[in-house]
Formats: C-alpha cells, sequence, structure tokens
C-alpha cells in the first residue's frame, strides 16, 4: 500500500503543480505588460486564457521528448485550451469563495506549493546530471561496447510482420454480418480482386485507409488473435482467412516478414546507452537523497511524533521512525 501511495503522488506531483500554477496564475495573464506578445487565446465574462497559461501548461504536462510533435494535432491543442478554461474558471470561483483562506485551502496550497518547487529542483539535477553524462559520453559508449560483446545473447532482434488488413467493424456489421462479409470480400481477393480496391470500398474515410497499413510490427504489438494470424502468414501477399478481435472481423495480407535475429552493435548501442543513461540518473537521484538524509542538523520532535503515533498498534520507536522516514525518503 506504502509503495502504491508513493508511485501515485510521485504520477500526479505535475498535476499538483498545474493546480497550483491554476489557482496563482489567474490573474497573472490580465495583468501582463505587453498583451500582444501574450496574445488572448479564449475568454469568458470571468476569466481568460492567454498564450502564456498555454505554454506553461505544455511544460507541465507534456512529457519534453513529446512537446515539439504536441501543438501539431489540433485535438491536443483544442482539448488543453478546454482544460485550461475549467481549470482557470474553477480557480476564480474558489478564490471568490475564499477557498484558498480555508485552513484545509492553505494546507492544499502549501502541499501543491512544496510539490511544485519540489519537482522544479529535481528537472534541475536531473538536467545536470544529464550534462555531466554528456561529458563522459565517450567513457559510457566504451563501456556499452563491452556490455554488449559481454551479453550479446541479450541484444536479438524480435521477429516482426509487416501488414495492412481490412477491418470489418462491429459498429457497422451485427450479428455474424461481419463474418459474412469478410469471407465475401476475401473469396473476391482469392479470384483476383484488388485488396486496396475492396479495402476502399469498404473504408470510405481517408485517414481510415491510412490507418489500415500497419507497418512493421512484433507480435506483442497487436491483440493476440490478429497477431497470431498475421505471423502465421509465410508469402508476401498472402491473405489471412477471416480474423476475429474485439474490434470486428479483419482480412490481414502480408507485406513482409523478418526472422528473429542478432542485433549488430549499432542496433543495440541506442538500447544500452538509454540504460546507462537512466542507471546513471539514478544513482545521481540517490546521491541527493542521500546528502539531504545526512543532513546533520535533522532531528526528530520525539514528543509530537509520539502524538502523531497516538493511534499506532506499536509504540513508536523514534530511532526505527527516523530510518524508516530515510528509507521512504531514498525509494526503498
Amino acid at each position: 500500500m506504502r509503495r502504491k501511495m508513493k508511485d501515485f503522488f510521485r504520477k500526479n506531483i505535475g498535476l499538483a503543480a498545474f493546480l497550483f500554477a491554476a489557482v496563482m496564475a489567474t490573474n497573472v495573464a490580465a495583468q501582463a505588460a505587453d498583451k500582444d506578445a501574450d496574445p488572448l487565446l479564449v475568454k469568458t465574462d470571468k476569466v481568460e486564457v492567454r498564450k502564456s497559461d498555454y505554454d506553461a501548461a505544455v511544460l507541465l504536462l507534456v512529457p519534453a521528448d513529446k512537446r515539439a510533435d504536441f501543438g501539431k494535432n489540433s485535438q491536443n491543442v483544442i482539448r488543453l485550451l478546454a482544460d485550461l478554461l475549467r481549470n482557470k474558471t474553477l480557480a476564480a470561483q474558489a478564490q471568490a469563495a475564499g477557498l484558498d483562506k480555508t485552513p484545509e485551502g492553505m494546507a492544499l496550497l502549501r502541499a501543491a506549493t512544496v510539490a511544485f518547487y519540489a519537482n522544479l529542483q529535481r528537472d534541475q539535477n536531473d538536467k545536470e546530471a544529464t550534462k555531466a553524462f554528456e561529458a563522459k559520453k565517450a567513457d559510457f559508449e566504451a563501456q556499452a561496447k563491452e556490455i554488449y560483446i559481454v551479453d550479446k545473447k541479450k541484444y536479438v532482434k524480435p521477429a516482426e510482420v509487416k501488414a495492412s488488413h481490412i477491418l470489418f467493424t462491429n459498429k457497422k456489421y451485427k450479428d455474424g454480418e461481419g463474418l459474412k462479409r469478410a469471407t465475401e470480400v476475401r473469396q473476391q481477393i482469392m479470384a483476383g480482386g484488388d485488396f486496396d480496391k475492396l479495402l476502399k470500398e469498404e473504408v470510405q474515410d481517408e485517414n481510415d485507409i491510412k490507418l489500415s497499413e500497419l507497418g512493421w510490427f512484433t507480435e506483442d504489438k497487436m491483440v493476440p488473435e490478429f497477431s497470431k494470424a498475421a505471423f502465421a502468414l509465410e508469402k508476401e501477399g498472402d491473405i489471412s482467412e477471416p480474423v476475429k478481435t474485439v474490434f470486428g472481423w479483419h482480412l490481414i495480407r502480408l507485406e513482409g516478414k523478418n526472422a528473429e535475429g542478432q542485433m549488430t552493435f549499432d542496433e543495440a548501442k541506442p538500447i544500452i546507452m538509454n540504460e546507462l543513461t537512466q542507471n546513471f540518473l539514478t544513482e545521481q537521484r540517490k546521491k541527493a537523497a542521500q546528502a539531504i538524509d545526512s543532513d546533520p542538523s535533522a532531528t526528530l520532535n520525539k514528543e509530537a511524533i509520539d502524538a502523531l503515533l497516538a493511534d499506532a498498534t506499536e509504540k513508536a520507536d523514534h530511532k526505527a521512525v527516523e530510518e524508516q522516514i530515510k528509507k521512504t525518503m531514498e525509494g526503498k
């Protein structure tokens, strides 16, 4: 239970930080000195959402490696603007009702503030650790080569296939009609019919036609029934029998097939370097936690802890409490 609670809190630090930022920034945009540099995106008679609000939300909520592509999807932008408008409206309502001045409200705001600044420092520590890793990159690349040579069997390319499919959806076909239609289309293909033409007849939407091209995938990337049928096909151009999944009935065409094989070092290198990077970051995080845990000025208020643990089934062992706090901070 303790592990689950800890994981939940860590996963929601960004959310806590965002809620804190939403409360604190409710009136910031309206006070911007140069509104031309911070254009208005959406507003109501109560709140405004500006470009600076959007940028801050992306920074807080979108992983760094996905930010460049986030704005390319219009639905991402629309959803985020809707969330911002809702959050800023709720924040304004809470402030107007004085909820931020209640004991509970102030306690939650303090907790969110601590989480916000702690997360900032964690990010800064990770940036510094990443720079330190890059400064020694040549040494780590040499280590990666050694790891590959010693444990080459670990780095194997799984078997993969390339395929396209026609999906006869449960939504469109009811009560066995999907299987009937899939069987008819397969018979047409086997008699010389054009798979791509029949696909376009079945799926009118251009986006769905594009999605029918699945590209290369390993067996674990698709639902089991689909993967089993796709990997059972042998020659390029082979068409499967109708395959039933939770999505409906499928006809699968094999576009290519690669057997399992040994990775070259160049293929394995990104995987090994990522492992070395994560191990290095983890070690630096532990060192940062240990530096805090070993602070000689840290003391326990035994009376206050006794009161806090008044309902505990066992009598407080202050040394054990101190050790447990350190273990918890270290992530054990």
